[in-house]
């Protein structure tokens, strides 16, 4: 998913920088297929969607411009059908063999090895396409929310501690460099040497990060939190800036920060001991 959702990223931010019409929406059509195939690989690839939809509305042209806007909008709708409908149509595929009552209404021929008799979630599934997928989380693996939060699941918490600590240090350093306007914007361009590393352009990505994060903190298997996350491209960009601040801000001596130490040493051991773990069926990600 990673590799999908990062190359669709790239041709989103290319588009944003292209300023030839067609070479454009070029890009932003190779953007929402990428998107979408992202979309059919993982069920919160459908997020992905919403970058799109954030670009557009930025760039929307007024309304009193009504032709332009409404082919504006039109084209968008388009491009949202290209990056969500690889996973509905999944889902969607996937409710049939379950649900024969939806089959024969839809006027087609229920095969024999279909299950005669509807299961519990088929009359949540219209107009809920997801409504198997949440049924088999919540039912077989007890996904659901504050469910997790069980004495014998620390462990499972402590593992995800590191990559929990990252994102909120983060989070809470772009927001509070976004939202307060003063002397703390200011300190935060300097300290990344004029690199705009909390730029309002990058909010999308941090506000899906922060979704992703709060959902594995009140809802998902909490082990699972590295790997949810690293579909996020600031879960890389932020670490590194705090590297960066140290090469610099000395020139002349470049030194590993505490931070910078701290979080190399972390990837290190993640890497060589989570391959071991893994291998040998722990939790690892």
């Amino acid at each position: 998913m990673c590799l999908l959702s990062f190359s669709g990223m790239y041709f989103l931010a290319k588009h944003a920088q292209t300023p030839e019409p067609r070479r454009a929406f070029r890009d932003l059509v190779y953007c929402a297929l990428l998107f979408g195939a992202a979309s059919a690989t993982r069920s919160n690839g459908i997020l992905l969607s919403l970058f799109i939809a954030w670009h557009r509305v930025i760039v929307s042209p007024p309304p009193r411009k009504l032709s332009w806007f409404l082919g504006f909008w039109i084209r968008t709708a388009a491009l949202g059908v290209l990056a969500i409908a690889p996973q509905i149509v999944y889902f969607a595929s996937s409710m049939m063999p379950y649900c024969p009552s939806l089959v024969q209404s839809l006027g087609w021929k229920v095969s024999e090895s279909v299950e005669m008799k509807d299961r519990s979630w088929c009359a949540m599934a219209f107009p809920n396409v997801f409504a198997m997928y949440t049924f088999i989380q919540s039912e077989y693996w007890n996904v659901g929310l504050f469910r997790y939060y069980e004495l014998k699941q620390l462990p499972n918490f402590l593992l995800a501690a590191p990559i929990i600590a990252l994102s909120v240090h983060a989070l809470q350093g772009y927001f509070r460099g976004n939202v307060v306007p003063g002397r703390l914007r200011v300190k935060l361009q300097q300290r990344t040497g004029g690199c705009n590393w909390r730029g309002t352009v990058l909010t999308p990505y941090y506000a899906h990060w922060l979704f992703l994060l709060l959902n594995a903190l009140l809802v998902v298997h909490i082990q699972v939190t590295t790997r949810l996350l690293c579909a996020c491209p600031p879960l890389f960009w932020h670490p590194a800036s705090l590297i960066c601040d140290t090469a610099m801000t000395r020139k002349k001596k470049p030194v590993l920060t505490r931070y910078g130490r701290v979080i190399i040493s972390y990837f290190l051991l993640f890497t060589v001991l989570g391959s071991v773990l893994f291998s040998s069926f722990y939790p690892w990600t």
